[in-house]
């Protein structure tokens, strides 16, 4: 056994499995964390003993499996990503993933739907871009139609740099609109 990351979640009640390109990690709250990685078993605990450290600390493990890999790093993020959004609704039960809804100027994929809450997920520092103005464009215009009735964006830090949340012009957008940040 190896130490890799500091992981606890407080949050999940109900075992979550991660798996991603022969990676497999299994979270089950009742026991102290222990992964399968390629048939070998690796202890994910912090230095105080299973302390929290943070709203997503326990899927900052994943990357690091993933890439020991030699997996390419746009896969490494788009791993990170889904674990986020995976321990979002594995938090959540009964919540879904990756649902889609019609709106005006095109389709809007939302990460996490828990009853009829939208949940954005972000993972690392988060600039207003194009394609977050366009999402959250699509996400005011599902509050409006009445498709969902609340929408919340959840911000995690980066596993690599550390950095996460929402840039000040980006913070500004959900204000104005809003919408709730969770970071």
């Amino acid at each position: 056994m190896r130490s890799l990351s500091s992981v606890w979640c407080p949050w999940v009640v109900a075992p979550v499995t991660f798996t991603y390109d022969g990676c497999k990690l299994v979270y089950d709250a009742s026991k102290q964390p222990k992964y399968d990685y390629d048939q070998s078993s690796i202890l994910i605990a912090s230095e105080k003993g299973n302390q929290p450290t943070g709203n997503f600390a326990f899927f900052a493990a994943f990357p690091k499996l993933v890439a020991a890999r030699g997996t390419p790093q746009i896969l490494q993020n788009q791993a990170v990503g889904n674990a986020a959004r995976d321990a979002i609704a594995g938090s959540r039960p009964g919540s879904l993933i990756e649902q889609n809804f019609r709106v005006t100027g095109g389709l809007r994929r939302v990460d996490v739907l828990d009853g009829l809450t939208a949940i954005e997920s972000k993972v690392g520092r988060t600039n207003l871009t194009l394609a977050v103005r366009q999402e959250l464009a699509r996400d005011i215009k599902l509050l409006r139609s009445g498709q969902v009735d609340a929408v919340q964006w959840q911000f995690a830090p980066s596993p690599t740099t550390g950095l996460g949340g929402p840039t000040g012009p980006l913070r500004s957008k959900l204000d104005k609109f809003g919408i709730p940040i969770v970071e």
